[in-house]
């Protein structure tokens, strides 16, 4: 089969057990260096409805365009280093940080209106640019 323009191979996977059965497709994709596995499985009572929505979702593998590219943004965990004073929603503010007040006090174990000494490691969120990683 093909998938775009790139040679693939799909299998049909059922199985049961206690649980029930469950029927779905696992899509190798062979692409640069790296094989992709591309699966959606379903309870067999429920297959015909999901499973014309993960071949759509199969098909849709392709190169990703220099365009494509550059849309994409990733979170990415960051460390801060707190002034004295300051509480979780001015280092926030202060690094541009993804996360509200409340995430990011959960994230730290932090109450919302502690205030920092100064020098103490916050973990922020901080939206970049999606970057390949070299390997």
């Amino acid at each position: 089969m093909k998938v775009g323009s790139i040679d693939a191979y799909r299998m049909l996977v059922e199985s049961s057990g206690r649980g029930g059965s469950i029927r779905g497709f696992v899509t190798f994709v062979p692409y640069g260096q790296t094989t992709y596995r591309i699966a959606g499985i379903a309870p067999s009572l429920l297959a015909d409805q999901y499973l014309p929505r993960v071949l759509v979702t199969m098909r849709s593998f392709r190169p990703l365009s220099q365009e494509d590219r550059l849309s994409i943004k990733t979170m990415r965990l960051r460390v801060a280093t707190a002034r004295p004073g300051e509480d979780i929603t001015a280092l926030g503010l202060r690094t541009k940080s993804a996360w509200d007040s409340t995430t990011a006090a959960v994230f730290n174990g932090l109450q919302i209106d502690q205030r920092f000494n100064g020098g103490e490691l916050v973990k922020t969120a901080q939206v970049e640019r999606y970057t390949v990683a070299n390997h």
